[in-house]
């Protein structure tokens, strides 16, 4: 009885210390949560919790390269936002009414062989474009926690691409001005990271990533993400005429 009273006491303590600095404790909790979802390393400069109004703000957001491409950036995100329906969380699901997600600068990188650095992100090995995918029991077993976002709003400034298959380094950097593309029903975090990959890429125009970025097209579509259509042909046709 003396150990419960204990633990209980505990509990007590360590939610109260997450009241008092909640800012700090989900500034921890969202770099080892994207850290481990994306299989890379993270970095956050500050978060703000709202607690009355259910918003978070993150700034100043850096998603490292994966191993064996360097330790520079593969994405910079001065800030991101999330508007959360709290009543979900009781319900075991988590529902976000709105989520925008505020892009400097993607780097895409592709080493020899065909190796990119973005597809060595874990939600991208379930578009079966990277060698270290989920086996089929390994998806089969997975219960993820039930997800939707109701608006994503996305914004890209520029990407710069590194080409170093040859041998001899070609960096191109490619103005995108993606402002508030915005998606519906998404229903899963992973779906975002595709997202902000078919933003960016199709608008590159890179031979090399067509083949993923059709399946991703077609695992968005399975999954009922809405986009608005000609904003991305005229863009892409503007990409192909700049480059």
């Amino acid at each position: 009885m003396k150990l419960f009273s204990r633990f209980f006491q505990l509990c007590i303590f360590l939610m109260i210390l997450a009241v008092i600095f909640r800012d700090f404790t989900c500034r921890l909790a969202f770099t080892l949560g994207l850290s481990m979802g994306l299989g890379t390393r993270v970095k956050i400069d500050s978060a703000h919790l709202d607690l009355k109004n259910t918003q978070l703000d993150l700034h100043g957001i850096e998603i490292k390269n994966p191993t064996d491409f360097g330790s520079g950036p593969l994405a910079k995100i001065p800030h991101l936002y999330f508007d959360w329906e709290i009543s979900s969380l009781w319900e075991g699901r988590l529902h976000l009414e709105t989520v925008e997600m505020e892009i400097s600068e993607i780097h895409i990188m592709q080493l020899e062989k065909g190796k990119w650095n973005i597809l060595e992100l874990k939600p991208m090995h379930s578009t079966g474009a990277s060698k270290g995918g989920r086996s089929k029991r390994t998806e089969e077993s997975a219960k993820p926690l039930r997800f939707r976002i109701d608006r994503l709003v996305v914004s890209i400034d520029q990407a710069t691409y590194s080409d170093l298959s040859s041998g001899v380094a070609k960096v191109k950097v490619i103005p995108l001005g993606i402002r508030n593309a915005q998606y519906q029903g998404i229903q899963s975090a992973g779906d975002m990271v595709k997202i902000v990959f078919w933003e960016s890429s199709k608008r590159m125009g890179i031979s090399g990533l067509s083949n993923t970025l059709g399946r991703i097209q077609k695992d968005l579509g399975i999954r009922g993400v809405e986009s608005v259509q000609g904003f991305f042909e005229k863009t892409v046709a503007a990409m192909r005429d700049r480059l």
